[in-house]
Parts: C-alpha cells; sequence; structure tokens
C-alpha cells in the first residue's frame, strides 16, 4: 500500500529559507529546506523549538521533494536591530539575551552602550514551491 503525501503549495511576496542563519548576514536557499519544512509543521503541530520530535518523529520519518514552480528573484533588505550590547571577542549581545557571560559584567563594562546594528537579510520575491512529503517506512 502506497504511503500517504502530503502536498504544501508555499508561494508568497517574501520567504526565507536559510541555512547559516544564526548570525548576520541572514542567508536564503533559492529554495524550502527540509529543516524548514519540519519546523513549519512542528509549529503547526504545537511543538516548541529544541522539541526533540521535531528530529525523531518528523525529520527522521519523512522523505522531502521540491517542486519549483516560480524561482522568484533574491533581493537584500537590511533592518535594524536595537539593544544590542559589545562583547569582549568584538561581537554583540542582545541584552535581553541570557548568556553563560553574566549581562550584569557586560553592562558593567563603561564601553557596553547599546547599540542599534544594522542586520542584512535575504530574501525570495514572488517565489512559488510545491513541496511533497512522504512517511518513511
Amino acid at each position: 500500500m502506497p504511503s500517504p503525501i502530503l502536498l504544501l503549495r508555499l508561494e508568497g511576496p517574501l520567504q526565507s529559507w536559510g541555512t547559516r542563519s544564526r548570525w548576520d548576514p541572514r542567508d536564503t536557499q533559492t529554495e524550502p529546506t527540509k529543516s524548514g519544512v519540519v519546523g513549519l509543521l512542528g509549529c503547526a503541530l504545537g511543538y516548541g523549538m529544541g522539541d526533540r520530535r521535531l528530529e525523531t518523529e518528523l525529520d527522521a520519518g519523512l522523505r522531502f521533494g521540491v517542486r519549483v514552480e516560480n524561482p522568484g528573484r533574491v533581493m537584500e533588505d537590511y533592518q535594524t536591530v536595537t539593544d544590542f550590547l559589545p562583547t569582549a571577542d568584538g561581537r554583540y549581545r542582545h541584552s535581553r539575551v541570557k548568556t553563560t557571560t553574566s549581562l550584569a559584567k557586560i553592562r558593567a563594562d563603561p564601553n557596553a552602550v547599546p547599540a542599534t546594528i544594522i542586520s542584512p537579510r535575504f530574501y525570495l520575491e514572488d517565489a512559488a514551491f510545491l513541496v511533497a512529503l512522504e512517511e518513511h517506512p
């Protein structure tokens, strides 16, 4: 008996499928990624970020395919992000993020003036995709 297949049409004015988007710049791939679609499904199911079911039930249990219906165009956007503090290694950390480095120490630094940084972001404009997901036997 064939496995059921879920088809998702992903189309919109802007979408981003980043694979290296933890810091700046925030990139995008030219088509949806399996991890991005698994994240969307997990969110729809009420799973939180870091929920192990994302890997065990969804990622490992699904085959994934994409048909590009309209590739769209990659566009670059710039966003401003506020309340960042400089760290010892020359990077910035958001003042509301708890880290292993005590924020009190960072804030105690006389050079730790909250900064506004410009964050480059990449998106696909007017792209359309058909994604197929099949249960992995």
